[in-house]
């Protein structure tokens, strides 16, 4: 008999895993919370996507004429002059802005009529692990239901609901948000292009993108914190940020003035364990980028088709297949961390500003260790797990602030506050990471050395 799964969210990375997982052999139910007519962002489908839609089979459906063609990205970064990115050069041709949810609808179609069985509407109330697998009990707009299950997919997205029921961590590496609007046109003869639009302000930067609808969206991305200490509404707040901008101001003057906006969370995060008994994390529940590299969806895809090879091997008896899936998608998580990093560091017009500062600092795994190992450490008990936790939240650094306050209290050599930490933290850490993170709570002046009594 088949192995049923159960894939909890149906977006991109969801249906991705359903539709390859169908085509192994199993049995699958998705179950989506939404009818898909709620608004969601993320609209550009990168030209590197293609691939993997025809190994999905969903490149005709994907092409149906629903979504605009996109012939690039123009984006004044850097500089105030714009520099255009076309994909004319790329392969695979152009890349589309879609429209969502529909896009998301199709391929939830898709996934139907090809075997899966697709609850819209649908939410789960609890997962009872068991000796089958998992029992589930759901809410639809019909009726209540339960479901036996031998494994879950975690796909929800960026709330990663599945993974917080689980009591499952998420790391956050900064507090992004996009204030977003949709805006309709003033005419049906707007001469705005199809490309996506990028422009750096002093607190943050803009994203701009025309849809297959008429309407453009306009996100202004900025960090949370930044938001909040403003005394303006959000949307006062993301009218004033138009008015300093050139590119984005002038693409807006050809579409209604906003009425509303909405803010949704942006941050690059990632669970901290992304596989577990019984279940596994795909796409944004994952790992979550900054839409500054407008990689999302893209990512989706490929990491379903990823996750379900780590699936099939696991049901197959390859002991380490699940483990060797969670390598890579932290290292995927690693190296996006570097690339953005770098493209951050390309815009230097706002040296005081608090949004570039913040990411302009160096990256951990890119500061020398200077730690004397046999140096004497403690933590002054007027320091407090919480100031230690945001400061190395600040600095990058997934690392357990009540174990490593509690640990240090009593003074001792570096390594073995160290070592200690690495044999009694619930999570993986490499020797860098935590000294790293002794050495910067030092100089912050959190940790202290013995000789500073």
């Amino acid at each position: 008999m088949a192995s049923h799964i159960t894939v909890v969210g149906g977006g991109p990375a969801g249906i991705a895993t359903t539709l390859a997982l169908i085509d192994k052999g199993f049995v699958v139910t998705l179950i989506e919370r939404s009818d898909y007519h709620d608004t969601r962002v993320g609209e550009h489908l990168l030209p590197g996507a293609l691939p993997y839609l025809e190994q999905l089979g969903l490149r005709t459906t994907v092409q149906n004429g629903e979504h605009r063609p996109c012939q690039g990205v123009r984006s004044a970064w850097g500089d105030s002059a714009l520099y255009d990115n076309a994909y004319i050069f790329n392969s695979y041709g152009n890349g589309l802005n879609l429209s969502r949810p529909s896009f998301d609808k199709r391929l939830a179609e898709q996934a139907k009529q090809r075997g899966a069985t697709v609850l819209i509407g649908t939410s789960v109330r609890s997962f009872t692990q068991n000796k089958d697998g998992w029992l589930l009990k759901l809410s639809g707009d019909q009726n209540n239901l339960t479901l036996q299950t031998h494994f879950i997919i975690e796909a929800t997205g960026r709330k990663a609901a599945v993974a917080r029921a689980l009591k499952q961590e998420r790391i956050a590496y900064d507090k992004l948000v996009g204030i977003v609007g949709f805006l309709p046109p003033l005419s049906s003869n707007t001469s705005v292009d199809d490309s996506i639009l990028l422009e750096a302000c002093e607190d943050g930067w803009w994203y701009s993108a025309l849809l297959f609808d008429g309407q453009v969206v306009a996100a202004y991305m900025t960090d949370a914190d930044l938001l909040s200490k403003s005394s303006d509404k959000p949307l006062d707040f993301w009218r004033k940020q138009v008015e300093p901008t050139t590119h984005i101001k002038a693409r807006l003057e050809e579409f209604e003035l906003a009425t509303q906006v909405q803010v949704k969370p942006a941050q690059s995060q990632r669970l901290a364990k992304i596989v577990g008994e019984g279940w596994l994390a795909v796409g944004d529940a994952a790992i979550s980028f900054d839409p500054l590299s407008s990689g999302g969806i893209t990512k989706g895809l490929s990491g379903g088709l990823r996750a379900a090879e780590a699936i099939f091997s696991h049901f197959n008896g390859e002991a380490d297949a699940l483990s060797l899936y969670e390598t890579e998608i932290k290292q995927a998580f690693e190296d996006y961390l570097s690339t953005r990093a770098n493209y951050y560091r390309m815009e230097a017009r706002w040296p005081a500003s608090p949004f570039w500062q913040r990411r302009h600092q160096p990256l951990p795994s890119e500061i020398p260790v200077m730690l004397d190992p046999m140096s004497v450490v403690f933590a002054p008990k007027t320091v407090q797990p919480k100031q230690v936790g945001l400061f190395l939240q600040d600095k990058m650094l997934e690392i357990d602030s009540d174990l490593i306050t509690q640990l240090a209290r009593q003074s001792k050599p570096a390594h073995q506050l160290v070592s200690q930490f690495k044999t009694e933290s619930e999570h993986q850490h490499d020797d860098q990471e935590i000294i790293i993170a002794v050495q910067l709570l030092l100089q912050e002046g959190l940790f202290m050395n013995e000789g500073a009594k």
